[in-house]
């Protein structure tokens, strides 16, 4: 993947100079899904984040890698295709397939 500017949605990935224009390696993606997007970077500014979390990425980050070690962050919204234990595709998802064929328009 290239690597992406972070955005506000990404307040960990201070990028430190030009990132590269070509492909980097990486081994692992983290999703996180919250209420809202404040509610997440104000985790960031938490105390235990700042003095507990945070130095223990620097063991699964490359802290001095491009953006910090996120190579890209992405920010939307969780479409469902699986509720409650049965597939919301089909008749019984039809919300859910309509949303994401929205979504697909979009592109």
């Amino acid at each position: 993947m290239v690597p992406s500017a972070a955005t506000a949605s990404a307040p960990n990935a201070v990028s430190k100079g030009e990132l590269p224009t070509e492909p980097v390696e990486f081994d692992g993606i983290a999703m996180f899904t919250v209420p809202t997007l404040e509610q997440f970077t104000d985790a960031f500014k938490d105390p235990y984040y700042v003095n507990v979390i945070e130095p223990d990425e620097r063991a699964f980050l490359d802290k001095d890698g491009p953006g910090s070690g996120v190579i890209a962050s992405f920010r939307g919204r969780m479409l469902d295709m699986v509720n409650g234990g049965q597939s919301a595709v089909g008749s019984s998802g039809g919300k859910y397939r309509d949303d994401f064929d929205e979504w697909e328009k979009k592109k």
